[in-house]
């Protein structure tokens, strides 16, 4: 009887493509120098670089700007604008900001104990909101400083804390809100100089 034959071998399984990587994202110090840029698309009417003629005409003015074109769960993309001859400020679409997300990410909620270190935007003499200072809509740090009063009995008050959105370059108040017992009247936000720098007392 002849012998049985053995079936050849099967091939190996296909490999598992690796994930897509993360786009390489700017140098930290070149996200730094967007968030001191004015997003155009969070100004009062969303602008082109070149929609306004300060910009056309005022290299620095221009230069000190950006659109933002999209973004995903982790980064935003952005071009900065650019002067030109002739009195332009254009897009410079051969130049890419890719910043993470993380600063426009909401923090969680702090604690009553954080509460006690940031200042009260609502013990002002003339109590404001988060997005109400530009130095706020440009520095995540001192955005993230301060929070707001919402209501106040003699002994608790419920506020909302201010949250960074680097995807517009604004300061908001977050969505939700924490209740806590009466904290002392320091450390609160000093009235703002005419300047607009806010001073924080406090540690």
């Amino acid at each position: 009887a002849g012998q049985a034959r053995c079936a050849p071998p099967l091939p190996p399984p296909p490999r598992t493509p690796p994930p897509p990587s993360a786009p390489p994202s700017s140098p930290p110090d070149q996200c730094a120098i967007l968030n001191t840029m004015i997003n155009l698309r969070s100004v009062s009417q969303s602008e082109w670089c070149n929609s306004n003629a300060v910009r056309r005409n005022d290299p620095s003015v221009c230069d000190k700007t950006f659109i933002p074109t999209t973004q995903d769960s982790k980064f935003m993309y952005a071009h900065p604008c650019k002067h030109v001859g002739g009195g332009s400020c254009v897009l410079d679409q051969g130049k890419t900001f890719v910043c993470p997300l993380e600063a426009a990410a909401p923090k969680a909620q702090p604690s009553c104990a954080d509460l006690a270190k940031l200042g009260d935007l609502g013990a002002l003499p003339t109590p404001e909101w988060c997005n109400w200072d530009d130095m706020r809509n440009r520095d995540p740090l001192l955005c993230t400083s301060v929070y707001r009063t919402m209501e106040s009995t003699g002994t608790s008050f419920r506020a909302r804390w201010c949250t960074f959105d680097l995807s517009v370059s604004q300061c908001k108040l977050s969505t939700d809100s924490i209740s806590c017992p009466a904290l002392p009247p320091s450390p609160s936000p000093a009235s703002i100089p005419a300047g607009g720098v806010q001073v924080i007392s406090g540690g």
